[in-house]
């Protein structure tokens, strides 16, 4: 069962060029998008018999409707050897089809959004071909209504970043790899779309209350690297009290309560993330054990458990990881989920902390 679909830039300027993308969210807001939920072989056969006696694909032309309905019916027919084709590596992968691809594929997907007479109209929407024009619109409509965790997203280059929580209140960092690579889908077209995998994200998910302590981590991390911290604390505070106007970041500092932390560096790794020596600085709990924090060889915070190390060097493929210029959006992340209750750590809590090791960064 497809969880949830990566659209791709050229995808996101399409669906908005064409006002695509404000139809799928009204259609949102009004509750007419059905989530399908899991989906069988029968079921594709249902409804596209269902679609054929309301003449749906009359609006096609005639020699695309047979192109399109012939090329559909392969496919479906040897669906156990259709794949996506997404050149990610010198390899690539193949993801195997599921039966709800064919309803993206044939249009059902989009006749919650669209007229027939529109339905397959891709060229009044700037897209190349039918089944690119149905696939996108139908990997939106199901972007859109796929479950999404709580917090504040933001990007960096290819990858989104998320400090949320479970729903149990235990913390959690979720990042996914939004790469445009080169997609085939399973009639052999060039897509501007891929179905989401678990090769494509990269998650911690700890214990309760670990913000304070990741807090300090974070602030020690901004201090130990030198690159502008204080201009990255600034900017931090302008995001933060921006949002949340009640907020005192400045107040006094107290004795500090993990003064051993904040002495200790975090270890950098070697070249090919060789880990040279354990971290003390770590995010603890969780079915991992608990993930070691440390700073990579180009000068990124690197978040792994033992389960992303082969030997002693970890698998960045696994690993989560933020560049230092992402450091504002990290702290407003982390005050975000605090704020809205994610997690079991007040945003009193973190801004104490905030207060106490925010003034130990070096001017660099």
């Amino acid at each position: 069962m497809r969880t949830n679909w990566i659209l791709y830039p050229e995808a996101e300027r399409k669906l908005k060029e064409s006002s695509i993308h404000n139809r799928i969210e009204r259609a949102q807001a009004q509750r007419r998008i059905e989530y399908l939920g899991a989906v069988y072989d029968a079921d594709v056969v249902s409804c596209i018999k269902r679609m054929d006696s309301n003449r749906a694909f009359l609006s096609i032309p005639e020699e695309e409707r047979r192109y399109f309905q012939s090329t559909l019916q392969r496919v479906f027919d040897h669906r156990d050897n259709a794949y996506f084709l997404v050149r990610r590596g010198p390899e690539g992968s193949r993801l195997q089809v599921e039966p709800e691809d064919f309803l993206l594929l044939s249009g059902y997907g989009s006749t919650c959004l669209l007229d027939s007479s529109e339905l397959f109209d891709y060229k009044k929407f700037g897209f190349s071909n039918v089944f690119e024009f149905t696939g996108t619109v139908g990997a939106a409509i199901g972007a859109a209504v796929s479950p999404r965790n709580p917090g504040r997203e933001w990007t960096s280059w290819t990858i989104t970043s998320n400090i949320t929580a479970t729903r149990d209140g235990d913390f959690m960092i979720i990042q996914k790899d939004i790469t445009d690579y080169v997609t085939v889908d399973p009639m052999n077209n060039r897509i501007p779309y891929r179905p989401e995998t678990i090769r494509d994200k990269r998650v911690v998910i700890a214990g309760h209350s670990v913000e304070p302590s990741f807090l300090i981590s974070v602030l020690k991390y901004i201090d130990q690297v030198g690159i502008g911290g204080r201009r990255v604390l600034a900017t931090a505070v302008n995001l933060i009290g921006e949002e949340f106007t009640s907020l005192d970041l400045n107040r006094s500092p107290n004795t500090p309560r993990y003064s051993r932390l904040w002495r200790t560096p975090i270890p950098v790794l070697g070249d090919a993330y060789i880990i040279k020596e354990r971290s003390l600085h770590a995010v603890h709990g969780g079915i991992e054990g608990g993930y070691g924090m440390y700073i990579g060889p180009r000068k990124e915070l690197v978040i792994a458990s033992s389960a992303e190390t082969n030997g002693n060097r970890i698998d960045t493929s696994k690993a989560v990881m933020f560049l230092p210029g992402e450091m504002d959006n990290v702290l407003f992340g982390l005050f975000y989920q605090a704020e809205q209750r994610l997690g079991r750590t007040s945003i009193d809590e973190l801004a104490s902390t905030f207060a106490d090791y925010a003034p130990l960064i070096r001017r660099a």
